[in-house]
């Protein structure tokens, strides 16, 4: 698409209902559009039906169509705005709340346009959503929004191409007091494309270690802190549907208590030996000032599996040397039986 004011040329995608479309135009910073913070793609949510919008200023019902045509009233209501902006990221945090107002509009202008950032696809599954009032979704998504020198371009899919990705089953979360394990599977076993893991304003990819399986140690984190982490899978630029029921509190630190292997998770025998195979997080508790903790087993050098966990196999000693923040080092040892 080359900037509107150029060719007048501009995209629409229409809903289940004829009086309700997207509107999608592209725009420089030239002319009329000079003082604009971004350019971009600008995508608009128009609604024109009869579909019931509130009420008017005299506590009166009305529809979508009559807010445009008599009333003057397109957008007040605010629960139902009949032409509505689609910012790109419409996350405006407490990163903005002690800087000035004109700064947050610029901030919040420059985000409305797409491309930002990592936000280049718009579909039923991605946030913002491709989606219409009545609920349904579009049969249509975007994705691989790029901008070109002036121009923008973009990849039309059908919904048929959406909904064929796989979404996240087995999701399963080990929680410690300042990372968490998060591993999860592919609907379609046999998918080995990329998976998609946000929490806070973090997005990660993750490879997966075996077709359809995927792991993921998210560091860093606080103490008794809750966190929501969304994963989803992408294919060919297109989102499919995230999962956002994964939610975990951290644990809290134990005060006076000194630095200990956590092995929690291993299988173990009545008597407390450790069973063949069975697996262990490499994490030591009551850690959470250390800036590094190196692993050994019998003195040498260990590292996690692919699906984030360390197995057993062998009877010996487990070490993890604790590295902190002033450079001082102490060593927790674990003798380890297995049988």
């Amino acid at each position: 698409m080359e900037p509107i004011q150029n060719s007048g040329v501009f995209y629409r995608i229409d809903s289940d209902d004829p009086g309700e479309y997207y509107l999608l135009e592209c725009r420089n910073q030239k002319g009329w559009d000079q003082y604009l913070p971004n350019a971009g793609l600008l995508i608009y949510h128009i609604d024109k039906s009869t579909r019931k919008t509130g009420v008017d200023n005299y506590g009166k019902s009305c529809t979508a169509l009559e807010r445009w045509e008599g009333l003057n009233l397109v957008n007040a209501w605010p629960a139902h705005q009949c032409a509505d902006l689609v910012e790109a990221d419409i996350s405006i945090t407490n990163t903005y709340k002690n800087i000035q107002y004109y700064d947050v509009l610029l901030q919040t202008e420059k985000r409305a346009v797409w491309p930002y950032n990592d936000v280049k696809a718009f579909s039923a599954y991605t946030s913002p959503a491709l989606t219409f009032w009545s609920g349904a979704q579009s049969h249509l998504a975007i994705s691989n929004i790029t901008r070109s020198g002036e121009n923008i371009t973009f990849t039309v899919v059908g919904s048929a191409d959406v909904s064929a990705l796989p979404t996240p089953a087995n999701i399963t979360k080990t929680v410690f007091q300042d990372a968490a394990l998060i591993t999860w599977e592919a609907s379609d076993a046999e998918f080995e494309g990329k998976g998609y893991l946000r929490y806070g304003t973090k997005e990660v990819l993750v490879e997966p270690y075996e077709p359809g399986k995927y792991a993921f140690w998210i560091e860093g984190l606080t103490p008794s802190t809750a966190y929501t982490v969304r994963l989803w899978f992408k294919m060919d630029g297109i989102d499919g549907k995230v999962d956002e029921t994964t939610k975990f509190t951290t644990a809290s630190v134990k005060k006076h208590v000194y630095p200990y292997i956590w092995l929690d998770s291993a299988a173990r025998t009545a008597d407390g030996q450790f069973v063949s195979g069975s697996k262990i997080p490499l994490r030591v508790w009551n850690a959470t000032e250390a800036t590094e903790v190196k692993w050994f087993f019998n003195g040498s050098s260990i590292p996690r599996g692919k699906d984030g966990w360390y197995e057993l196999k062998r009877s010996g000693e487990l070490s993890a040397e604790v590295v902190w923040e002033d450079g001082t080092k102490d060593v927790v040892y674990k003798k380890i039986v297995v049988k």
